[in-house]
């Protein structure tokens, strides 16, 4: 499969949320951040003139909160938190239109796909999605490739729906609301859905969706090694994909260009003290990535205790 396919499977696996379980797995201990390997998804951050330090935890969307009973350490720093960041909070009053970006008013898949990919794709959404692809004519492909997307996983990986529970970025924002804490979010649900709906045009999302289920065994294949990754903290194949998909500038879009703007947002968060931040674990690593851009902004940045 073409690199380029391979990265925008995985990294939708990283934008989406869904209502799946997890694997009680216990974890190990290394990372790749700048180029060493560090114990890696969870970070206190101190810097001279903070009240109190900061926590950085990468999640993996597809995993719920059950997962982190394994790493009580998250728990304990959540806990001890005053106010919690996410990626997104959810706002009610927007999902109409968030859903709306992924229609398309003037197009069909039908229109966008000749006719041996379109009774390909209608045959494959028969079996993995129980309806066929007339019924989802009027969605933009990359809508397609989230619901097949989901539905692989669920099938390879039958453990994930096995406990009950929200994924991680849901539980954080959802116990700190109960709790009383602050919950912010670093973009908003428009913002998002603009990012992953509208991410390349519908003749380039038709095309990597065609090619994803031409080669969904190699695809499947690299979303294992991708969550062994994440279970084991070895970062060192998400920090390779990034480089691979360099050149197509996937990673930059979807990744590099959210961090920067994260960026701006991190330091007059921080000094509020007792904030705890939760976000995708792709962007934590590699030189682009969260934890290095902390350290250069003055930030003591250091692995904080799972345990």
């Amino acid at each position: 499969m073409k690199r380029k396919h391979l990265t925008l499977f995985s990294l939708l696996l990283f934008l989406i949320f869904s209502a799946y379980g997890q694997m009680r797995i216990a974890p190990s201990s290394a990372m790749n951040v700048d180029g060493g390997q560090e114990q890696g998804v969870f970070w206190k951050i101190d810097k001279e003139g903070m009240e109190q330090p900061a926590y950085l935890f990468g999640t993996y969307h597809l995993l719920n909160e059950g997962f982190l009973n394994e790493w009580p350490g998250v728990h304990r720093a959540f806990e001890a938190s005053d106010e919690v960041v996410v990626e997104m909070v959810i706002d009610s009053s927007a999902l109409g239109q968030a859903m709306m970006m992924g229609m398309m008013t003037d197009q069909t898949l039908e229109a966008l796909l000749d006719s041996s990919e379109f009774h390909m794709l209608d045959d494959e959404t028969q079996q993995s999605l129980g309806m066929s692809l007339s019924q989802l004519n009027q969605m933009k492909p990359i809508v397609v490739s989230l619901l097949l997307t989901l539905s692989y996983n669920q099938a390879q990986f039958p453990e994930l729906a096995s406990i009950p529970g929200l994924p991680m970025d849901a539980y954080f924002g959802f116990e700190g609301e109960k709790a009383g804490k602050e919950v912010r979010g670093l973009e908003t649900l428009l913002e998002q859905s603009e990012l992953l709906y509208n991410y390349g045009t519908p003749e380039e999302q038709a095309d990597d969706l065609v090619e994803m289920v031409r080669e969904k065994e190699e695809a499947i294949q690299l979303t294992k090694d991708i969550l062994v990754a994440y279970r084991d903290n070895d970062f060192q194949v998400l920090q390779e994909l990034g480089e691979d998909s360099a050149d197509w500038g996937g990673m930059e879009e979807l990744l590099d260009k959210r961090n920067e703007r994260w960026l701006k947002l991190l330091p007059g968060i921080l000094e509020e003290g007792k904030v705890f931040i939760a976000v995708g674990a792709l962007h934590l690593t590699g030189s682009k990535g969260l934890v290095h851009e902390l350290r250069e902004m003055g930030y003591t940045v250091e692995p904080a205790e799972l345990k």
